[in-house]
């Protein structure tokens, strides 16, 4: 993707474009309390950077749905937390939310922006108003976005530029193509000239591009991060996210992460497969693609990864990820395509008689061979048994 580059800051809508653009690659994201009418930027962004230090945003030990830590001791929840840092409750709500976004759990972001008084202050609830958009376009809700994030667009307010470069993009979802090259021209106007400029003229080009490309051909053809990522979460479309992910062939450098979004957790098998392949080819270490090939709820792409597992992985690397699946694999067919891959990276002839890959006690007595011409010490499986009916969920 010809558009990515380093990120910068916009001089006057810095928080919600950094918050909004960073799933395109263009700029980082930000997360963090709310802009205090009358405070001055510089001293908000002090705020955010102080609230992060504390590890108030970060995702790891962090219950999503409770707002709770994860660890059984913990006592306070992050909303505690906030508030104990000198937040008001509107501030601390708006905080968990901004990084509930970031994090994809839209729905409690919903949930916490809903419980927050409107107020007097309009900047702050148009503020608000637009997280909301951000969060209802994330979860696939794109009308109910619109009707949020279309008059902001319309209204002069501090962050205009982000709210009319999000109802370009809703409009897009939505099909309108017309409508959506008309906010385009306005965001190209004299009047957001210094705001839009920060983005640059390939990603503009690159949006002029895609514009005129989706009215000609009167359909959807998503091409930024953060749209490909809401296609593969919400859409019931199973040929617009093949051809989404698809479209990461065009990129440079294809984002791994969606990659992974969508061998994981795609029901489509050949979307699955398609994610693998492009992974391969990015990945510099490509047997951990593989291993997630091996835990593939379907039995053919579970056989493919094992066989890729021939073609020039280190065998110190191969050896031990061939056997787990072997030892956790069920379906016969699958059971022997693991052990002729296992062959072939061993150097060694192992046959076993014709049906043994059908016999649960027969394929114990095989893994327990390669466990002893491994070297491998006798201990507790090294996968979980892995169910051998066709698709099913593990």
């Amino acid at each position: 993707m010809t558009a990515r580059r380093e990120p910068r800051r916009c001089r006057s809508c810095v928080v919600p474009l950094l918050a909004t653009l960073s799933a395109c690659g263009l700029m980082q994201s930000s997360s963090g309390p709310e802009h205090r009418a009358g405070e001055s930027l510089d001293a908000f962004i002090q705020k955010r950077r102080l609230a992060e230090g504390a590890g108030l945003s970060a995702v790891p030990g962090m219950s999503q749905n409770s707002g709770v830590r994860g660890s059984e001791g913990a006592k306070k929840t992050e909303l505690d937390q906030l508030l104990d840092g000198g937040l008001s409750k509107a501030e601390a709500l708006t905080a968990l939310a901004v990084t509930r976004i970031e994090q994809w759990c839209c729905q409690e972001a919903e949930t916490l922006l809903r419980q927050i008084a409107k107020g007097a202050d309009g900047e702050l609830h148009a503020w608000r108003s637009f997280l909301l958009g951000r969060a209802l376009r994330r979860q696939g809700r794109f009308a109910e976005a619109l009707v949020i994030l279309a008059p902001l667009s319309k209204r002069a307010w501090k962050h205009q530029v982000a709210a009319t470069y999000h109802t370009i993009h809703v409009l897009r979802e939505l099909g309108r193509f017309d409508d959506a090259l008309i906010q385009f021209e306005r965001l190209k106007s004299p009047e957001f000239a210094e705001d839009v400029k920060e983005l640059g003229s390939r990603f503009i080009q690159l949006l002029t591009d895609v514009l005129a490309a989706e009215k000609k051909a009167g359909r959807r053809l998503p091409h930024f991060g953060e749209e490909l990522e809401i296609v593969l979460r919400t859409s019931k479309d199973v040929e617009l996210r093949r051809r989404s992910v698809s479209s990461l062939r065009r990129w440079k450098k294809p984002p791994m992460r969606l990659l992974q979004y969508a061998l994981l957790r795609d029901e489509e098998l050949s979307i699955r497969a398609l994610a693998m392949n492009l992974m391969l080819v990015v990945d510099p270490e490509p047997w951990n693609t593989l291993v997630l090939g091996l835990g593939d709820r379907e039995p053919l792409l579970r056989r493919k990864a094992a066989s890729l597992f021939e073609n020039g992985i280190p065998k110190d690397i191969a050896l031990p990820r061939l056997f787990a699946a072997l030892e956790g694999e069920n379906d016969p067919g699958t059971f022997r395509q693991i052990h002729e891959s296992l062959q072939a990276v061993a150097g060694r002839i192992h046959i076993f008689a014709a049906g043994a890959e059908e016999k649960p006690e027969e394929r114990k007595r095989i893994c327990g061979d390669w466990r002893k011409f491994l070297g491998y010490p006798e201990a507790e499986r090294l996968a979980p048994p892995r169910s051998a009916t066709k698709g099913s969920e593990r």
